[in-house]
C-alpha cells in the first residue's frame, strides 16, 4: 500500500456538513449523539429494495476520469508558512505540512452493449489485478435475460480470451417476461440476473444468481424463482463437475422472491451464500406464511451442500425468532467470512413500519455466536422516529464490525422519505454498538439533501474503511460514490478533496453495488449501474482506482 498522510481526529460528521456546505435545520438535524437511541427493541423506517429492473445501455466503452483537483500543502487551507519576525522579534520557522497524496479517480467502465439493458451487480479481483463483474444482459421485457460475467484487466479492457470477447452468459431459465401490448400496461421482466462471485485458490470463479424455475414449461409471474450457483474456469467455460452437473439449485421456501445477495469462501475453499427465500412454517403451523427468512447456506468446495453447517448445510432465522411471534420480512445482505472461523451476515428487517439493522454472527459450525450480543444477533434501531438499513459490513483488525447503508432520522417529517442518508454504525466485538465510532456512535453522510446510500463496505489493510453507494450532491443527479474513512470515522483528507469521488456516467441515476480490493492491494474496483435520462437503456458501470504500488 502506498504511504497516506493521517488525518487527524475530527467528528466525522461535522467534517462532512462543513466541507460539502450542508447545515442542519431545527427539523433536520445532523445525526449527533442525542438522536442515537441504540435500543435494540426499537425500530426503523421502510425503504423499497432498489434491485428492481429498469431499462437502459449505450454500448461500452473505457476510459479514464482523470485525478481529482485537490490542492497540496495545508489540507485545513490555513496557509501555513514560515514566520517572518518583526523589528526586535524572532520566531522559530514553521516546518512546511507534507503534501496530501489524493488517490486517483481510476478508469471507468460504461456498458458492455449499444443495444440491450445491462447491469453489474458483483466484482471481485484476481491476483493479477484483473476484475470480474456479474450482473445481466437482455431487456427482459418480452425477450430473454441471461446472466452475465464480464472481465477487464487493471486498465478496464476486456480480456479476450474469457468467454467470447471477455465476457459469459449463462441462461438458466426460459422466461422472457411479460411483453408490453394494448392490453398490458405494466410489463414483468424476468429476474434472472447474476448477483455476485467469488474465486477460489486454483482461480476458477464461483457466480451465484438467480432464475425462475428452469423446469416450468411455461414460465409465469407465478414460478418460482430458484437460487443458482455455478463455477467458471479461467478462460470462463462452464465447470460440469460443479454440484449437480455444473450447478447447484438453492430454493428454500419454493417463493418468487428467492435472492442470493452474496458469496465468499474460506482459507478451505468452502463456499458460504447469503440470501433470503419464502419462509417455511414454524411448528407444522396450518397458515402459510407469506414473508421471507434470511439464509446463510455453506456448500462444499465441489458445489455440495455441506450438512455439518448449521441445519443440513444451513443457517436460517426469522425475526422475531419463533413460532408465536409476528412473521417479519428479513432481507440479507453482504456477508463476510471471518478470519478465525464463522463468519457475518448484514441485512435489514421491518418492525411496525420501520427498518432496523440486523447482523448474525456465526460459528463456524454455522450455529449462533452467542457472545455476540447474547444470542448471535445484533437488532440496531438507532432513531426512534425514523430507519436504518446495513447492506454491507466490514471487520476490523479488532473484531469490530462497521455497516454501511443508509437512514433516516424521522421518516415522518414532510419530505423525509426522500432526505435519505448513507449511515454507518460500529459493533464491538461482543456486538453492543461502539459510541466512538464517528459523532456519538454515528457517521451520516449527507453532501445534498438528497438521496445518499451505501451499498457495500470493505475494511484496508490498516483499518480504514472504504465505502461503495451513490451520492446526489445537487438536485436529484445521483452519482456512484466511493468513499473513504479512517478507523475512526473520520473522513479521509487523502482520498478526493471534496470528500467522496463522484461517478457520472451519463444518467441521473447511478450507483454502485458491490466493491473489492485486489489480493496485490494494488487497486480497488466498484461495479454496479447507470440508468435514467440520458440513456437508452442500463450501463453495468465500474470503476477501477489504483491504491497502491
Amino acid at each position: 500500500m502506498a504511504k497516506y498522510n493521517n488525518f487527524h481526529h475530527l467528528t466525522a460528521i461535522g467534517v462532512f456538513v462543513a466541507l460539502l456546505g450542508g447545515c442542519a435545520t431545527d427539523d433536520e438535524t445532523v445525526l449527533g449523539q442525542e438522536d442515537l437511541e441504540l435500543d435494540p427493541e426499537g425500530s426503523g423506517g421502510e425503504r423499497p429494495d432498489d434491485t428492481g429492473s429498469n431499462t437502459g445501455s449505450n454500448g461500452s466503452s473505457t476510459g479514464t476520469s482523470g485525478t481529482p483537483s485537490g490542492s497540496e500543502g495545508n489540507p485545513d487551507g490555513a496557509g501555513l508558512e514560515p514566520s517572518e519576525p518583526g523589528d526586535g522579534e524572532t520566531t522559530e520557522p514553521t516546518t512546511p505540512p507534507e503534501p496530501v497524496e489524493y488517490w486517483g479517480d481510476g478508469v471507468t467502465v460504461n456498458g458492455v452493449s449499444a443495444e440491450q439493458d445491462d447491469r453489474f451487480h458483483g466484482v471481485t479481483i484476481d491476483a493479477d489485478d484483473n476484475v470480474y463483474a456479474v450482473g445481466y444482459l437482455g431487456n427482459g421485457l418480452g425477450e430473454n435475460r441471461s446472466m452475465l460475467i464480464a472481465k477487464f484487466d487493471s486498465t478496464g479492457a476486456p480480456v479476450a480470451t474469457f468467454g467470447e470477447g471477455g465476457r459469459v452468459l449463462v441462461d438458466f431459465s426460459p422466461y422472457t417476461g411479460t411483453p408490453l401490448s394494448d392490453t398490458v400496461t405494466t410489463a414483468d421482466p424476468s429476474n434472472e440476473e447474476a448477483r455476485d462471485l467469488t474465486l477460489q485458490s486454483d482461480g476458477r470463479l464461483v457466480v451465484v444468481g438467480r432464475a425462475e424455475d428452469p423446469s416450468d414449461a411455461a414460465p409465469s409471474t407465478a414460478t418460482p424463482i430458484d437460487i443458482q450457483l455455478f463455477r467458471l474456469d479461467a478462460a470462463g467455460a462452464r465447470d460440469l463437475t460443479f454440484g449437480t452437473q455444473g450447478v447447484t439449485v438453492l430454493n428454500p421456501g419454493n417463493g418468487t422472491n428467492e435472492l442470493a445477495w452474496g458469496v465468499e469462501v474460506d482459507g478451505s475453499d468452502r463456499i458460504y451464500v447469503f440470501g433470503h427465500g419464502t419462509a417455511t412454517n414454524p411448528d407444522d403451523a396450518a397458515t402459510p406464511r407469506t414473508d421471507q427468512d434470511r439464509y446463510v447456506w455453506r456448500l462444499n468446495p465441489d458445489g455440495t451442500l455441506d450438512t455439518t453447517f448449521g441445519t443440513g448445510g444451513a443457517f436460517s432465522f426469522d425475526i422475531p425468532n419463533g413460532a408465536s411471534t409476528p412473521a417479519l420480512n428479513d432481507n440479507s445482505r453482504f456477508g463476510r467470512v471471518l478470519p478465525g472461523g464463522g463468519v457475518v451476515a448484514s441485512g435489514y428487517t421491518n418492525v411496525a413500519g420501520r427498518n432496523q439493522i440486523v447482523l448474525l454472527k456465526l460459528l463456524d459450525d454455522g450455529t449462533p455466536d452467542t457472545s455476540f450480543s447474547g444470542d448471535g444477533i445484533v437488532r440496531l434501531a438507532p432513531f426512534a422516529t425514523g430507519m436504518a438499513e446495513a447492506y454491507g459490513v466490514a471487520v476490523q483488525s479488532d473484531g469490530s464490525f462497521v455497516t454501511t447503508g443508509y437512514g433516516n432520522v424521522d421518516v415522518e417529517r414532510a419530505g423525509g422519505a426522500e432526505l435519505l442518508d448513507m449511515v454507518s454504525f460500529r459493533v464491538r466485538p461482543d456486538g453492543t454498538p461502539d459510541p466512538s465510532w464517528g459523532l456519538g456512535g454515528a457517521v451520516a453522510y449527507n453532501p445534498g439533501d438528497a438521496q445518499d446510500r451505501g451499498r457495500d463496505v470493505v475494511a484496508l489493510d490498516d483499518d480504514r474503511i472504504l465505502y461503495a453507494g451513490a451520492a446526489t450532491t445537487l438536485g436529484t443527479n445521483k452519482d456512484a460514490m466511493l468513499l473513504l474513512l479512517e478507523k475512526d470515522g473520520a473522513p479521509a483528507r487523502n482520498f478526493d478533496p471534496a470528500v467522496h469521488k463522484a461517478y457520472d456516467f451519463g444518467g441521473d441515476n447511478e450507483e454502485f453495488f458491490s466493491v473489492a480490493v485486489s489480493p496485490s492491494g494494488r487497486v480497488l474496483a466498484a461495479a454496479g449501474y447507470a440508468t435514467g435520462t440520458g440513456l437508452p437503456n442500463g450501463n453495468g458501470v465500474l470503476a477501477i482506482v489504483p491504491i497502491g504500488e
